[in-house]
């Protein structure tokens, strides 16, 4: 029998789904000459401190947006973008205590994920101002 390490488990659940990252792939393929990446949202619901907890439930969002990471004006924003994922995985955890998160995905379908700032709260804390 093993146990679970917290690593392991992170690298495990804090990831894109495989279904984002062919979607994303797909979407690369056909973008217009600069768009590199993908931004998906991931939620982390009951999350509240930074500690990664063995079991920590992950969900995926079903947004996605073209960028180009050289750019940070025009349609292909990577700001934008990336700033769009964290405020749809802010709205699909609602009023639920947790984090709001996102992934970056490029062309070879490698990946990024980070926690965002859109939505961070505890059940103390209710939604943020």
């Amino acid at each position: 029998m093993s146990i679970l390490t917290a690593a392991a488990d992170l690298a495990a659940r804090w990831r894109p789904t495989d279904e984002q990252i062919r979607v994303a792939v797909a979407m690369l393929a056909a973008a217009p000459a600069g768009a590199d990446t993908v931004a998906v949202p991931l939620v982390l619901p009951g999350k509240t401190r930074g500690v990664w907890d063995v079991g920590q439930e992950v969900e995926a969002g079903r947004e996605f947006w073209l960028a180009d990471r050289s750019t940070w004006e025009g349609p292909l924003s990577y700001s934008v973008a990336r700033d769009a994922a964290d405020r749809a995985a802010a709205d699909q955890l609602g009023d639920r205590p947790g984090q709001s998160g996102y992934a970056t995905i490029t062309r070879d379908g490698r990946w990024h994920v980070w926690e965002g700032i859109a939505a961070a709260r505890s059940a103390e804390q209710g939604s943020p101002a």
